[in-house]
């Protein structure tokens, strides 16, 4: 686990970590939706968990002017780059969902938001 921090007054510390979650097309815009959790584990001074929270959170990543002569490589890599969220082990998924973006009515860009 990552991001420690002490609680001010107290000699328990604060752990959280971003757990991977899944991707999708948004319905109607052209945009990858980036699913995933928030967890937070409070520690004792010893390293013993005494509570754990997650939030579900989501981060929309726009994408303006796909058209049929978009490179779906570049682009992708661009996507990876642009948010930490998106390991590059999951370069190949965010092509496959480019290119159904691409494919479907009303297309999507090569620029991101």
């Amino acid at each position: 686990m990552a991001g420690a921090m002490q609680v001010e007054g107290h000699p328990e510390s604060v752990h959280s970590r971003v757990l991977d979650g899944r991707l999708d097309v948004h319905p109607s815009r052209s945009a990858i939706v980036v699913f995933y959790e928030v967890e937070a584990v409070v520690l004792t001074e010893f390293g013993e968990p005494v509570a754990t929270d997650r939030k579900e959170s989501r981060k929309i990543i726009n994408i303006n002017g796909l058209n049929g002569s978009s490179d779906i490589s570049a682009l992708a890599r661009q996507v990876v780059a642009h948010c930490d969220l998106i390991k590059p082990a999951r370069l190949l998924e965010v092509e496959q969902l480019l290119r159904y973006m691409k494919n479907r009515k009303g297309g999507g860009a090569d620029v991101l938001e």
